[in-house]
């Protein structure tokens, strides 16, 4: 879905587990072949990549803001979206991959056809921030991009400060270490 001299986005082709072998081929010229391991799950989040990636990306629900830390781009708007940290009680939805079959089924690569209801992922899904505070999604599924998730949630009542947000579906969880900034 997009590629660089320095990186290519590639969504698997379904039905692939274990151990597989990877070659890029560009104007005739093969890659040498890279051994990767793969599973049906790999739930996770996409991260701004300011700060090592450190925080979660993700958007006001209403679209009015990038949720992030305010002075994470060095700017306090983008496109005329502000820049701040997450409200108590506000909804976002936070983007991310790797979270599984959805209902209806989707063969993956496809771009999700508009539908009443979306394409919510079939698994069991638990979300936490910080020490184990947990929150029930109000959804968790594609979004119209092919391969990329969205997850529709409620921020909980926290005091300000960063706070680790781990997804698990089927008892799978998200890497450790993306964040999303709490304000007043």
């Amino acid at each position: 879905s997009y590629t660089s001299p320095t990186q290519i986005n590639a969504i698997a082709p379904d039905g692939i587990s274990g151990i597989a072998t990877v070659v890029v081929e560009r104007n005739g010229v093969r890659s040498p072949v890279a051994t990767v391991n793969t599973r049906r799950l790999n739930p996770a989040f996409f991260a701004y990549s300011q700060r090592n990636g450190r925080y979660i990306a993700t958007v006001a629900a209403d679209n009015s803001a990038y949720i992030a830390p305010a002075d994470l781009f060095g700017v306090s708007s983008i496109g005329g979206l502000a820049v701040r940290p997450a409200r108590p009680g506000e909804f976002v939805v936070a983007y991310g991959m790797g979270m599984g079959p959805t209902n209806p089924a989707l063969p993956a690569g496809e771009i999700p056809p508009v539908r009443e209801g979306g394409h919510p992922i079939t698994g069991a899904v638990s979300l936490t921030f910080g020490t184990g505070r947990s929150v029930t999604p109000l959804y968790v599924g594609l979004s119209s991009f092919a391969g990329v998730y969205i997850v529709v949630f409620q921020v909980p009542q926290l005091p300000p400060g960063d706070y680790e947000v781990v997804i698990s579906v089927d008892g799978i969880a998200s890497p450790q270490g993306v964040n999303i900034q709490v304000a007043p």
